[in-house]
């Protein structure tokens, strides 16, 4: 399969996530990744992209970040690096999904289907940058 790679510098504007969505769906189907592992990763870039745009910084000024693609080795991984706020979404609560729906607390559902729709996540903050990894095996 070999290695590919991709960067896609984003703004913080929710316009930008349709922007990203393209690139993905672009990229994937460039090497043939299955139709469901595509979908599985812009629902997941879609939620984590969000939360960075709505979070990560706590004014009204126009911010860059970027996200990283990679295919190598059978795994598709996606970084997502941003100079926000620290902040490690792994560390939020855990979704009770079988409550209520509107018995749950507001949030959290994003890093929930990330666990649920990635194989592997990791966090780590360096050089001033949160970074936030995402992989899944892409099946044979």
């Amino acid at each position: 399969m070999g290695v590919h790679h991709k960067k896609v510098p984003l703004k913080n504007k929710y316009t930008e996530i349709e922007r990203l969505q393209k690139i993905v769906t672009n990229f994937c189907q460039h090497y043939n990744i299955p139709a469901e592992i595509l979908f599985h990763l812009n629902v997941v870039l879609d939620e984590m992209v969000t939360n960075v745009i709505s979070y990560a910084w706590c004014d009204n000024l126009t911010h860059h970040f970027n996200i990283y693609l990679e295919i190598k080795n059978g795994l598709i991984t996606a970084t997502i690096e941003d100079d926000g706020k620290p902040f490690n979404p792994l560390l939020t609560e855990k979704v009770d999904v079988t409550r209520q729906i509107e018995e749950r607390p507001i949030g959290g559902l994003g890093i929930h289907l990330a666990k649920t729709m990635m194989d592997c996540l990791e966090y780590k903050y360096q050089k001033n940058k949160n970074i936030l990894t995402i992989k899944k095996r892409v099946k044979k």
